[in-house]
């Protein structure tokens, strides 16, 4: 018998568990290692003790005892508590069973505690990944549902109830088609049937019918689930109502169909070049230029007009130059008609921008036929070039008549000498002088050809008092006529810079007579100052009179095409000497004089090709 208990205590204190026998009156009488153990207390402490110093609560042991004569005698994994030494609690669960003498009559219990702290830990995290899953189950984006093998739905997220139209009870247990039919359920195109071939994600477009019949198309994603043992018990389908996004797709469409149209249809030539390679032109580019080639560098093309090349060469490398920043420019060339004859020249405004396309860099030009434009230009500058010889010209035809009525009076002269035969060594003389008023006659006729006739902008390195001394001249007479005193201060040492001398002596001229006739409704000293002068690499040239000056409100305004103050003034020529100064990269504005009128001044830089195409628009500032 001693033997028997040895072996029992050595298997009770060998137990990973905690064990104790206890008495029917609850008092403890033994406690093995592992219970002292999980309880913190010493091994002899707890022996003599009422039980309730190690269970929170007695209703397992209660349970234990309340046992029948003939049941099974003992409870077991009961969850009850057990309190530590240092006041603390320790999830446990109870097993007892009870102990009877040979009589049958019970004399105690023997119980064990396992400590389930782990598993109690691993079970909240259970239902807490079970409420997290839930969680994201109902609060994800999409309509969700889980469908079985068999094509029954398990479950839906309140989303997809919505997106499907009735309830979450009509859906659970009734084959998926039956709830939310569409174009791939029962074919080939099936979730399910694609999965079972081993598909192991799934993502498609599929059109959905809802509850009430509306259809819509949806973006569908699909992932198998799978068992413990990795067996394939379903899909779990995500569904993306995508109808906003199909009908932006469809404005998308139409709104590039409709930029298309208008690219086709501008009256604007579009040219993009990569590498200088064409990858698009618009036929209305390929109207002006003809047919391209491939590989295209607008500066190498044949027809380009020889005196623009290198102001277009200067205009693609000041674009290829600039970061996000549009230039503009204007050239001439032929374009080459059918057999490769070349057709009459063109004018166009060209405006570069460096750009983006398909993921490198390209050059973007922009160019418009201005040919008519040019053409009816240039009949605004002969009309203006005609008004400002009408407003000099009886100071022209005064230089005229004075070295005609020479001539006359020299003739009778002659006449007389022929006819009395005498004084014959005064015949040479007078031819002298005949030829020299002949001569003067001439250079004032050349003037006014020179002035007059049409041409094409040629622009020269020239200096800017040739063009002043020759406005000068040809106004001169009109100026004497008027009492106005002309104060020329000219600096001599000017640098030569690329001009057109036959449209700045245009402008001058313009502006020489708009001075005449403000000073002309004035009395006292008239003066009439122009000079020239180079700073900071630009030439300056003001025109300043003594006249009643421009109301400072008009300055912005005069230079608007068609606006005059004069009754009978056509309002182009300040415009168009505007336009002139700003076609040499230069400036025109006007502000209050020295002499008390209006000041004019033209600012232009050394080299018009060197600088961007200023704003036709801008005014210099004073």
């Amino acid at each position: 018998m001693e033997l028997v208990h040895e072996i029992i205590d050595n298997l009770l204190e060998s137990l990973p568990d905690g064990v104790f026998l206890v008495t029917p009156d609850n008092v403890l009488q033994r406690a093995t290692p592992m219970l002292c153990s999980m309880s913190g207390y010493p091994e002899g402490e707890l022996r003599g003790r009422s039980i309730d110093t190690l269970l929170a609560d007695l209703t397992p042991l209660e349970r234990l005892w309340a046992q029948p004569p003939s049941g099974l005698k003992s409870v077991s994994e009961l969850e009850t508590n057990l309190f530590t030494a240092a006041g603390g609690k320790l999830p446990v669960s109870f097993t007892g069973t009870l102990i009877t003498d040979r009589e049958g009559a019970v004399s105690g219990a023997l119980c064990i505690l396992r400590d389930i702290s782990e598993r109690k830990w691993a079970y909240q995290a259970i239902r807490a990944s079970h409420k997290e899953l839930h969680q994201i189950f109902h609060s994800a984006a999409g309509g969700m549902r889980v469908i079985s093998l068999d094509y029954e739905v398990l479950r839906a997220n309140d989303k997809f109830v919505a997106m499907a139209g009735g309830s979450l009870a009509d859906m659970v247990g009734r084959k998926c088609w039956e709830t939310f039919p569409g174009d791939c359920c029962r074919t080939r195109r099936c979730p399910i049937e694609l999965v079972r071939q081993g598909a192991a994600h799934l993502e498609m477009e599929v059109e959905k019918t809802r509850a009430d019949g509306g259809s819509f198309p949806c973006y569908l994603t699909v992932t198998p689930y799978h068992g413990e043992a990795g067996e394939l018990l379903g899909i779990i389908e995500d569904f993306r109502d995508i109808s906003e996004r199909r009908r932006t797709e469809a404005a998308l469409q139409k709104s590039e169909e409709y930029f298309q149209d208008l690219v086709e249809n501008s009256l604007a030539g579009l040219l993009i070049l990569r590498h200088d390679q064409v990858v698009y032109c618009n036929p209305e580019l390929e109207r002006m230029f003809g047919k391209l080639p491939d590989a295209f560098h607008l500066v190498d093309f044949a027809g380009l007009h020889d005196n623009d090349r290198e102001k277009v060469r200067l205009f693609l490398q000041r674009v290829g130059a600039g970061a996000n920043r549009t230039l503009e420019t204007d050239f001439r060339f032929f374009p080459f008609g059918q057999e490769g004859k070349r057709a009459a020249m063109k004018w166009v405004y060209c405006r570069g921008r460096r750009v983006e396309y398909q993921g490198s860099e390209a050059l973007f030009l922009s160019v418009m036929d201005i040919t008519r434009a040019k053409e009816l230009e240039n009949l605004v500058r002969i009309h203006d070039k005609m008004s400002s010889l009408g407003r000099v010209a009886a100071g022209i035809a005064h230089e005229i008549r004075n070295p005609l009525s020479g001539i006359n009076i020299y003739l009778g002269t002659l006449k007389k000498i022929w006819q009395r035969q005498e004084n014959l060594g005064m015949v040479e003389p007078i031819l002298g002088q005949i030829e020299a008023a002949s001569d003067r006659i001439e250079a004032v006729i050349r003037r006014v050809m020179d002035f007059s006739k049409p041409t094409e902008p040629r622009y020269t390195k020239t200096s800017i008092n040739q063009p002043i001394d020759n406005a000068i001249r040809l106004c001169s007479s009109s100026l004497r006529k008027r009492a106005i005193r002309i104060v020329r201060d000219l600096a001599p040492d000017l640098p030569e810079n690329y001009l057109d001398p036959h449209l700045i002596e245009q402008v001058l001229m313009n502006l020489i007579n708009n001075a005449s006739e403000a000073m002309a409704r004035t009395s006292g000293d008239k003066v009439l100052r122009i000079t020239s002068r180079f700073a900071y690499h630009r030439i300056r040239v003001t025109v300043s009179d003594s006249g009643p000056g421009i109301d400072p409100s008009l300055h912005d305004k005069i230079f608007d095409p068609f606006y005059t103050t004069k009754d009978d003034g056509t309002g182009i020529g300040l415009s168009l000497c505007h336009r002139i100064v700003a076609d040499h990269a230069g400036s025109l504005g006007v502000a209050a004089g020295s002499l008390g009128g209006a000041e004019f001044t033209i600012d232009l830089p050394l080299d018009r090709r060197a600088l961007p195409r200023p704003d036709s628009n801008q005014q210099s500032a004073p």
